[in-house]
């Protein structure tokens, strides 16, 4: 997964200032998060539930997620990309066990 998260610093740079102005509640830097990175995004939550709209779910949550929480983002931890990764790895296997226990096949 080394490869999926690697980030130029320009990119993360830009990611970066993105979530601040969703931190402020703009839509329209929302949607440019979502522009450069749903691709990246829905390909993991598709690798991992192997249900294309399952994934489809999975992706709107978590940039639901990321308009709720854009503040806890810390830079420190690393680029945004890898954040938004764990939010949909996270998402992604929630919505796994949801079906396990609701005895819905994968």
């Amino acid at each position: 997964m080394t490869e999926a998260v690697a980030s130029d610093p320009e990119e993360d740079a830009l990611l970066c200032a993105l979530v601040a102005r969703v931190s402020r509640a703009e839509q329209k830097a929302l949607a440019q998060l979502y522009d450069l990175t749903v691709a990246r995004i829905y390909g993991l939550a598709c690798g991992i539930t192997q249900d294309p709209q399952r994934a489809e779910e999975v992706t709107e949550d978590v940039y639901w997620q990321v308009w709720r929480q854009a503040l806890r983002f810390d830079r420190r931890h690393g680029p945004v990309i890898a954040w938004l990764l764990t939010l949909t790895r996270s998402r992604a296997l929630g919505h796994l066990l949801a079906d396990e226990r609701e005895g819905v096949a994968p």
